[in-house]
């Protein structure tokens, strides 16, 4: 009796996991069909037959038998419904799929930064401060009346450090 559940539970492992080779190694669909007609020859028809013979024969087994069969059969179908566990953990890295870089147009510091997460169209995702960028503005002034490149023109007011986004 031990001998003929190892062989069975040595069948299930070796043609399950050949069923699942054979759904692996080929492309999906003819991997689908090759896997279902695998099950399905090696593993569910001689399952089947089994049970055919052991039904006509269950005259001949005692009722301890029977019900011992019966609670194995019952335990099985109930490990069937035990939730497993579907939550795996482990470290990782996520990274976007694309990334802007934002470069300033001149040396600044940064004040303040938009926190991780949902940006939203329009929000400002960092706030610059540039002591030197009123010293740039009225050197490009003095020399000449003209902007800096990138700069827009200078007035006769003086202009405070502004902020960028």
């Amino acid at each position: 009796m031990i001998f003929a559940w190892l062989t069975w539970t040595y069948r299930l492992i070796v043609f399950a996991g050949i069923a699942l080779a054979v759904y692996l190694l080929f492309f999906k669909v003819l991997g689908l069909f090759l896997f279902a007609v695998e099950i399905a020859w090696f593993i569910v028809r001689p399952v089947w037959s089994e049970a055919k013979v052991w039904i006509a024969r269950r005259g001949e087994t005692g009722a301890a038998r029977s019900a011992f069969l019966v609670l194995l059969a019952g335990l099985v179908l109930m490990a069937l419904f035990v939730p497993w566990q579907r939550e795996v953990s482990g470290d990782a890295w996520l990274h976007p799929a694309r990334t802007q870089t934002i470069y300033s147009p001149f040396a600044a510091r940064v004040l303040a930064l938009h926190e991780p997460g949902v940006v939203r169209e329009g929000a400002v995702l960092v706030e610059l401060d540039s002591p030197g960028h009123t010293g740039a503005r009225v050197a490009a002034r003095g020399c000449g009346g003209g902007a800096a490149p990138g700069w827009p023109a200078a007035s006769d007011a003086p202009m405070a450090p502004r902020g960028a986004t």
